[in-house]
């Protein structure tokens, strides 16, 4: 099961399609998807069947929930001998490698030893109490992607982990790499114009109108904004679906699943989240985590400088939700005629 707190409410939660359109959903990485496609309805089993088995194949390659996956069972592996990957990890590790290195540190696919210790993921314990400091110390030391190398040795994926223990954790970017794949399965069937969404990443293929969730904490799944998009990926992050009260602490503050890599703690803002636009969903998901981790100001003026097409919802003391957008947001999401 692969588990973010990105959500984005997709053409189904904001306003009818402009065109007839059919659609077909169900369930996987302990998540819901949609697909919703123009056009005559073809054989819709079919194309349920093609989705389904795309699905499993990356939760067979990238799950942290299942013990047969490919990555359950690299994490399990102590050896820090060079070892063969399949091409989809690979792929998927490259672009995570590459927004560390671009983001400073704030996207890590290493910190599964930390968020274990605060009570997230597979094996965390939600009432745990705070973690002793030289728990997070200890943990620390197989934390960071500067501890693996990826390389391509006659065209085979091998990775290296430099220390003993380091878990990967792709919660962060798979299920954008999984939005993609199913896109082109969609596309390989001719199927040109859809929205595919897994919980709440996103691919449009095709104009069609999509929309963030207000990130203000509440249980109502209310939509604080929609826009049009065009052939584009996107992804929300923000620590308002998936977050406890910090153990211990009795200044109100509360523990969100996003880690800070730098800080080796979980992010602490529970209101608020990013939306970041690109043009492949995986791209959108790992930037979305960065950004997020961030924060307002720090990931603003870096989304600005690299030219990323990020949104940014924050809440104030009063509960009111505030947005600023770089100008590549503000570019993507023009209505025509505009």
């Amino acid at each position: 099961m692969l588990v973010v707190a990105a959500l984005a409410w997709a053409t189904a939660a904001c306003a009818p399609p402009p065109d007839p359109a059919w659609a077909l959903e169900g369930e996987a990485f302990g998540t819901r998807w949609t697909v919703r496609i123009r056009g005559p309805e073809t054989d819709a089993e079919s194309v349920r069947a093609a989705i389904e088995t795309e699905l499993d194949a990356v939760d067979r390659s990238m799950s942290n929930w299942r013990a047969d996956s490919e990555l359950s069972r690299l994490n399990a592996s102590d050896s820090t001998d060079p070892q063969p990957i399949s091409d989809p990890l690979a792929l998927v590790l490259e672009a995570a490698l590459r927004v560390h290195e671009e983001s400073g540190g704030a996207f890590d696919v290493t910190v599964g030893p930390l968020l274990r210790l605060f009570g997230f993921g597979p094996d965390g314990d939600p009432a745990s109490a705070a973690p002793d400091p030289e728990e997070v110390d200890s943990a620390r030391t197989r934390v960071g992607s500067r501890l693996l190398s990826l390389e391509r040795l006659d065209g085979q994926a091998v990775l290296q982990r430099q220390v003993r223990h380091i878990e990967l954790d792709l919660s962060g970017i798979a299920k954008g790499y999984a939005v993609d794949r199913l896109s082109t399965i969609l596309t390989e069937l001719g199927l040109t114009e859809h929205l595919v969404e897994v919980g709440g990443e996103i691919q449009a293929r095709g104009a069609w109108t999509v929309g963030v969730q207000d990130p203000s904490g509440g249980v109502a799944t209310a939509v604080h904004r929609a826009f049009p998009v065009r052939d584009l990926g996107m992804a929300t992050s923000g620590g308002y679906r998936d977050f406890r009260p910090a153990a211990g602490d009795e200044e109100g503050r509360f523990w969100t699943h996003i880690l800070d890599p730098r800080a080796g703690r979980p992010v602490e803002r529970r209101a608020g989240s990013v939306t970041v636009l690109a043009a492949l969903c995986l791209e959108a998901d790992v930037w979305a985590t960065a950004l997020y981790v961030l924060g307002p100001e720090e990931g603003f003026d870096l989304a600005e400088r690299r030219g990323i097409a990020a949104l940014f919802l924050t809440v104030g003391a009063d509960g009111a939700v505030k947005d600023f957008a770089t100008a590549p947001f503000t570019a993507a999401t023009r209505a025509p005629g505009d």
